[in-house]
């Protein structure tokens, strides 16, 4: 019994394609473990929510801009939409003066803008994300969006 070297070809192909798969699941996952740990850390403010932000976005994640967050695993998507919320947490003490710093702006705007992607016709046709990880996550970003409601 011969092996045609199509299907040699065709199986050292698919073995390099699990691997690789494989790699890409382990590294959404770590990324969605860390998120949801730097989550954490905010809510118990052992953690600065701006110094995150830094860690995030030079380490993790791209996350200032729609086009970088489509790409993401839902479910890192999902955790890093929970994490921008937190930023609401940063004092007890409110004046009624008081400045928005940038870094809460920029969440809250990249928010904005990934809920009217998802909203809207052109989300649909690229259609990376199921019907229901899009209302999930979509449920995250109304809810991060609500937690900022008594700055504005």
């Amino acid at each position: 019994y011969l092996l045609s070297s199509s299907s040699v070809y065709d199986t050292t192909t698919t073995t390099t394609t699990n691997k690789n798969n494989l790699y890409q699941v382990q590294n959404d996952l770590v990324v969605y473990y860390a998120l949801q740990s730097l989550h954490y850390f905010i809510v118990a403010q052992e953690l600065d929510f701006r110094t995150v932000l830094q860690v995030i976005r030079n380490k993790l994640v791209q996350w200032q801009n729609v086009e970088d967050l489509i790409r993401l695993d839902d479910l890192v998507l999902e955790a890093l939409v929970i994490l921008l919320g937190d930023g609401h947490i940063i004092s007890q003490e409110k004046d009624a003066d008081m400045v928005l710093p940038s870094h809460i702006m920029n969440a809250v705007n990249v928010l904005i803008e990934l809920g009217l992607f998802l909203t809207s016709e052109e989300e649909e046709e690229d259609a990376k994300l199921s019907s229901k990880s899009q209302q999930r996550i979509l449920s995250s970003i109304y809810k991060s969006l609500s937690c900022y409601s008594t700055f504005y």
